[in-house]
């Protein structure tokens, strides 16, 4: 994953390079992007509800990305991005049930985070000369982290990573600012439902093992700078 990243950012730079490099552009057609903001946990993932199976506990965390369009026929393009999404996580409330009673415990969970690329079609439109808004659907490949679990300091779980697809959707304004720079805000939403495999120590201090899958939903909030070439 790490790898495929690097190669795809490779390809976006040198791009953008030999785009600039090209002194016979009549109509700058592609663009990319830097931005970074908040990243909002929303749904099952931002649930704090411990009789919710798929209650995440997630709270607000940041995420940046790096975005690439490039128009084929106005208003048609085509886009791709890389992401990275981190969140903090809440205490979650775990019980054991000993028969005759029951016991509950605060566990920490350190955070929550996913990577990945994702790429698919565009549809963009021109609101004024110096304003142009695009509308895209994205779908690709993510790597999630479930979090680390401890009480009172000791470990119990040092969590997982899984690949699972990711379905991303949202809306970019871009602001020119010149001939090839421009200001670049951002909203969008992730879905992903990553499998984890939990090693952990249960109440008897046991080895034991979970399987779970987690509906992890986050919407973003960004701002950066772009340029078009």
């Amino acid at each position: 994953m790490k790898k495929l990243l690097i190669i795809v950012l490779g390809l976006l730079i040198s791009g953008t390079i030999q785009a600039q490099d090209n002194k016979v552009v009549s109509e700058k057609r592609s663009f990319i992007a830097l931005h970074g903001g908040v990243a909002l946990p929303v749904g099952d993932f931002a649930s704090q509800n411990i009789n919710n199976q798929y209650a995440a506990f997630a709270k607000t965390g940041f995420n940046i990305g790096l975005n690439y369009g490039l128009m084929i026929t106005k208003p048609i393009g085509i886009t791709a991005g890389v992401f990275y999404n981190s969140f903090q996580a809440s205490k979650m409330k775990y019980w054991f049930d000993h028969g005759t009673s029951t016991e509950y415990l605060n566990l920490d969970l350190d955070h929550w985070k996913f990577y990945g690329i994702a790429a698919g079609p565009m549809f963009s439109v021109e609101l004024t000369p110096a304003l142009e808004a695009d509308l895209r659907i994205m779908g690709g490949i993510a790597n999630a982290n479930a979090p680390k679990v401890s009480y009172l300091g000791q470990v119990i779980s040092e969590g997982d990573w899984s690949t699972a697809a990711i379905i991303n959707g949202g809306l970019d304004v871009r602001i020119h600012a010149g001939n090839n720079l421009f200001v670049f805000a951002n909203a969008d939403y992730n879905y992903l439902k990553p499998k984890f495999h939990y090693n952990y120590t249960d109440e008897f201090g046991q080895p034991a093992t979970e399987n779970f899958e987690q509906k992890i939903s986050s919407i973003g909030i960004t701002a950066g700078v772009g340029i078009k070439f």
